[in-house]
């Protein structure tokens, strides 16, 4: 685990392009957690380019092979829920005990998507002419978005990233301004995982 507080584009951990920070404030006692980089527009089409790169690969996968590594980040998720809760509490205020309550549902919410993923089936249609069949088939649309809410950052973003990873789309997740640093702790475990 990096435990960086930076932006996570093309597979490495980095700064701003413009190098600017924002500071992080915990609401019970006013005081600075951590810096971080603030994005610039520059910086989030850079992430949607590689995001578009990443989906090459990520979508030729299996549903079989992402499911393996959604569910290692569940995984680590519940591993490195002490240090992802407290950065949630830290930054939001949310008791620890709910704030490991979140980060858990977004462990389970991984693990659920990467089982649902695989049952990812196509239908065969009716048609009024029997030497004609139609049928649909699932495939990935391209490169998501998530910009999540400061009140749930955690369960928000699992409920976005982990559908679209196991469609087989490729993320670019903007957390809120108030509770960037337990998205970071998430996205740690994402790449930890080893998901482009």
């Amino acid at each position: 685990m990096s435990g960086t507080n930076q932006m996570y584009i093309a597979g490495e951990w980095c700064e701003s392009s413009n190098g600017r920070l924002l500071e992080v404030i915990n609401p019970a006692n006013e005081e600075v957690v951590d810096a971080v980089p603030y994005g610039t527009r520059q910086d989030a089409h850079r992430a949607i380019e590689v995001a578009h790169e990443a989906m090459q690969s990520w979508s030729k996968q299996t549903a079989w092979e992402r499911a393996k590594l959604i569910r290692r980040v569940g995984d680590l998720m519940v591993e490195r829920v002490d240090t992802i809760a407290a950065a949630l509490t830290a930054e939001q205020g949310k008791p620890l005990t709910e704030a490991k309550a979140e980060v858990l549902h977004g462990a389970v919410t991984f693990e659920w998507f990467a089982e649902e993923g695989k049952r990812a089936y196509g239908r065969v249609i009716p048609n009024t002419l029997s030497v004609k069949r139609h049928m649909t088939i699932h495939h990935p649309v391209g490169v998501c978005a998530a910009i999540t809410p400061w009140n749930f950052p955690v369960a928000l973003l699992t409920r976005k990233v982990a559908p679209a990873l196991a469609a087989g789309c490729s993320m670019v997740a903007r957390p809120a301004s108030q509770t960037p640093i337990s998205a970071m702790r998430m996205i740690e475990c994402i790449a930890d995982a080893g998901i482009p």
